[in-house]
């Protein structure tokens, strides 16, 4: 009888061990997860106030020059060029910064299709995040985009600009 009684632990402590593992596996997904979601919220965000800032830069090189664009679609206005535009970014609004672990940069492109309605126009601009390696190559990007409507009234004078949202 001894001997059967002592054969009966291993199978318990290895069935044990497989449904504890199983549980930690688990834990560790879940967190996993939502650590990686709550990185791409703040990313988000980063991503929409760079928009907004294309947004603030596109409404004032606007109002400077008549309401009459001055960059066009082959040459956007980017983070740190004049109003007329360029093929890409001069500077960043974030150069390099590090959340967590995580190496990022950001910048904004305004588009420069015309959509004009009337006395309106709609002006677009992609916020853009750039997740970096170590040595700084690109390996994800981030990207939200927000429309502002501008109105020009020369009886009322300048109407604020409207963010329609993403």
């Amino acid at each position: 009888m001894r001997v059967s009684q002592a054969g009966f632990a291993l199978p318990t402590i290895l069935i044990a061990s497989v449904v504890m593992m199983i549980v930690l596996v688990s834990a560790v997904t879940a967190v996993s997860s939502i650590n990686k979601s709550l990185d791409q919220q703040v990313f988000r965000q980063i991503a929409r106030e760079a928009s907004e800032s294309g947004l603030v830069r596109a409404f004032e090189c606007l109002r400077s020059n008549n309401y009459v664009r001055q960059w066009t679609i082959s040459s956007a206005l980017y983070t740190g060029r004049p109003c007329t535009g360029g093929t890409s970014p001069s500077s960043y609004l974030v150069p390099q910064d590090t959340y967590g672990r995580i190496t990022y940069r950001s910048y904004y492109q305004v588009e420069g299709g015309t959509i004009s309605q009337g006395d309106t126009q709609l002006v677009k601009s992609n916020g853009i995040v750039e997740l970096l390696r170590p040595d700084n190559s690109v390996y994800d990007t981030i990207e939200v985009v927000t429309v502002l409507r501008v109105r020009k009234d020369s009886s009322v004078g300048n109407i604020p600009p409207i963010i329609l949202g993403e």
